[in-house]
């Protein structure tokens, strides 16, 4: 019997095995956002009511400044690595936990009313939670520098992307 590849014959390959779908990743990665936006959602909840009415200003700033710092610390501790952990803690807990929708409601009724804390109010919003998301990603990569990831770091989907 003759060698096809010799005569300049393509040569049959095995057919490519079953590739893996990214349906399972899908559902998994959706669970695991859904059950940690509702575990923040109710933390967040019930922070708001045990605080008086008048403190719910209050507490929604706070709730976003602290979600800010966590948000940026857990992105740059875990960027690259334990993807899992990232969409349960990060885009689940901490996107249900704080919340831009009640800030900016807040705001606009207080400027409606004519009260300028409104004003404060978004400022303080706005730059501590840039502020405190500043340091949050600078802690979060001094942790990574003690233990650097063993592949390089991807993004959901799996993109490689320099850390």
């Amino acid at each position: 019997m003759s060698n096809p590849a010799a005569h300049g014959q393509a040569v049959p390959t095995d057919p490519p095995t079953n590739p893996r779908t990214p349906v399972p990743d899908l559902l998994r990665n959706a669970g695991l956002v859904f059950v940690g936006g509702a575990l923040g959602a109710l933390l967040r909840a019930v922070l708001i009511e045990l605080f008086p009415a008048d403190a719910t200003s209050a507490t929604t700033l706070a709730i976003n400044l602290v979600g800010s710092f966590m948000l940026a610390w857990l992105t740059a501790a875990l960027f690259g690595r334990r993807p899992r952990l990232q969409f349960l803690f990060g885009t689940g807990f901490l996107g249900g936990f704080t919340t831009y929708s009640a800030l900016a409601l807040d705001v606009t009724t207080r400027l409606i009313r004519g009260d300028m804390t409104g004003l404060l109010i978004a400022v303080l919003s706005l730059a501590g939670g840039i502020a405190l998301a500043r340091i949050g990603w600078q802690l979060g990569r001094l942790g990574r520098r003690k233990h650097p990831p063993s592949e390089p770091p991807t993004v959901p989907g799996g993109t490689a992307v320099a850390p």
